[in-house]
């Protein structure tokens, strides 16, 4: 950082610490010429926001430029020597310890809320402190201040280079270092008229113009409308132009006595412009970075929903892709399988005795494989066509679908001896006929089959209603299921027990979750283990006729 201190030869360089220096001796002098009172320090004071911008855009190398200005313009303005220095020394090391205070993120963000506040309270409030201080005591030192005015005069001191930094760092950080987007034709003509009108308005608040028409009403208070509506619709570049626009007039107002601060300089040494300018600028500037964050955020969540909106149709396309994969696949597989499982019993009929036990158990083995592959290519065939054939949503009664499910599964009742208990409010709601007839023949195919041995199974069926979802109970009594194995279940191809024990391929469940799915819905299993039984369950958002 100390090496940044160091002067460059170039010519580019000095022309910008001439540049800092010039600008820094013609505020002060506009300043000491045009707004000072009766005392040696003013409650204005633009320099100290203008050398506070060059360190934070230049960095520490402008800070021979501030030395400089502020050198010159004392030693003009100071009758002692000896006061001149000091107060030049003071203002020096006040910028440089707001510099040192702030981040460079308020240089890259200067438009975010919380920088803004940072500048104004470490950079306006807490430099100027040290600096007031020290300049002050020095001319106190050396007579120019005397005592009485001491603690008055820090005050001035302070508030001149915090209204500096208000007015002035913004501005020159936001027009300097933010991006500028381009604007079109539409808003450079409501920039052009946002900007006139408010400009109008000051002249008549200020500059008391149509004095004959308005009198003497309170009229200062318009511009913070003002101050909003530029907030809103020009940001943080509008708010700080019109903010300086507002300051020169106020104090154009207090030099040439008229209007609203006609009397502020020789009564009350513009504390009054000052309070003005420093709650308007807080609040205007406060209020544009605020709504810049908002449509910045806003921006971000349309590009962040842009991007998700593409996400979601590659990937609809991507499982639409591969549906019809495995829809093909599965479907051209059938026929070599057949043609597999047709010559192995052409085999077995035509050797018959010939074979021995072991050579006909192993194409016993051999037709099984091929007719339980069969079974699971007709299952991943019906899986694939969920969601692809008869989508169609209507209002149905479930009441019905699940007697239709019933209907399906009674030769399983009449051959287990099984029974099923049917409880509940069964609605109408939106929802698929066959494909929700199809969900209740799986669950309460499931219950059916996993029972223990030699006891006949049970199955409750509940429908319940709830806040906008229909939820469908199915439970059992049967074997139950530990609940490190539930994750599984709703897996294609995925099997808790031997082919022996019980019959399946693996997809019923897994069906039964893209069904839901298809429809919004979720579902689920419960159980307390091997032993006690399963209650699968499912809910669907509904619209009740």
């Amino acid at each position: 950082m100390l090496t940044q201190f160091k002067h460059s030869c170039s010519s580019k360089h000095w022309l910008f610490q001439f540049l800092i220096a010039a600008l820094y001796v013609l505020s002060g002098a506009f300043t000491y010429e045009y707004l000072f009172s009766k005392n040696i320090v003013c409650i204005v004071w633009l320099g100290s926001g203008l050398a506070l911008a060059a360190l934070l855009l230049g960095g520490w190398r402008y800070l021979w430029g501030v030395a400089i200005g502020t050198f010159v313009f004392n030693f003009f303005t100071i009758d002692s020597h000896l006061g001149s220095i000091g107060v030049s020394l003071a203002s020096i090391i006040e910028v440089a310890l707001a510099f040192w205070l702030l981040s460079e993120k308020i240089v890259e963000s200067p438009n975010i809320l919380p920088n803004y506040l940072k500048l104004i309270l470490l950079g306006g409030g807490v430099a100027s402190v040290v600096g007031s201080v020290l300049g002050v005591s020095t001319l106190l030192q050396i007579g120019i201040v005397t005592p009485e005015n001491y603690l008055s005069d820090i005050l001035r001191w302070w508030m001149g280079d915090t209204l500096g930094v208000i007015l002035i760092t913004p501005f020159a950080l936001i027009w300097w270092k933010e991006k500028f987007t381009g604007i079109n034709k539409k808003q450079l003509l409501e920039g052009i008229f946002l900007v006139g009108s408010y400009v109008f308005v000051e002249h008549i608040i200020f500059l008391d113009f149509f004095h004959d028409v308005l009198g003497d009403a309170p009229k200062g208070y318009v511009l913070f409308f003002g101050v909003t509506v530029a907030a809103i619709r020009l940001g943080m570049r509008g708010v700080t132009l019109i903010m300086l626009f507002t300051a020169i007039v106020a104090l154009l107002s207090a030099y040439l006595k008229i209007g609203y601060f006609s009397t502020d300089l020789v009564e009350n040494e513009l504390r009054n412009c000052w309070l003005y300018l420093f709650i308007l600028s807080l609040s205007g500037v406060s209020l544009a970075s605020y709504v810049d964050k908002t449509k910045r955020t806003l921006a971000l969540l349309e590009v962040q929903i842009s991007e998700r909106k593409q996400i979601e149709l590659e990937l609809q396309r991507s499982n639409a892709d591969l549906e019809q994969f495995a829809y093909a696949a599965s479907h051209d597989m059938r026929q070599p399988l057949r043609m597999v499982a047709s010559y192995l019993k052409l085999l077995e009929e035509s050797l018959g005795k010939r074979l021995d036990e072991e050579q006909q158990q192993f194409l016993q083995f051999a037709l099984d494989g091929a007719k339980r592959m069969d079974g699971m290519i007709l299952s991943l065939l019906e899986y694939s066509r969920i969601g692809r054939q008869n989508t169609n949503y209507e209002h149905i009664a479930s009441r019905d679908c699940l007697d239709e499910a019933l209907a399906f599964l009674s030769p399983v009742l009449r051959e287990s001896a099984g029974k099923v208990d049917v409880s509940g409010d069964w609605i109408e709601l939106v929802a698929n006929h066959d494909e929700l007839t199809r969900l209740l023949q799986n669950l309460i195919s499931n219950a059916l089959k996993y029972h223990e041995e030699n006891q006949p199974p049970l199955v409750q069926v509940r429908a319940i209603v709830g806040e906008n979802v229909f939820r469908v109970e199915v439970q059992d009594f049967g074997i139950g299921i530990e609940s490190t194995q539930m994750e599984r279940l709703f897996k294609v191809f995925s099997r808790l027990h031997a082919r022996t024990r019980f019959e399946g391929t693996g997809v019923g469940l897994a069906l039964c979750r893209k069904i839901v799915e298809q429809h919004g819905g979720t579902i689920g299993v419960e159980s307390e283990g091997e032993g006690f039984g399963c209650t699968f369950w499912f809910e669907l958002p509904y619209n009740i006729t």
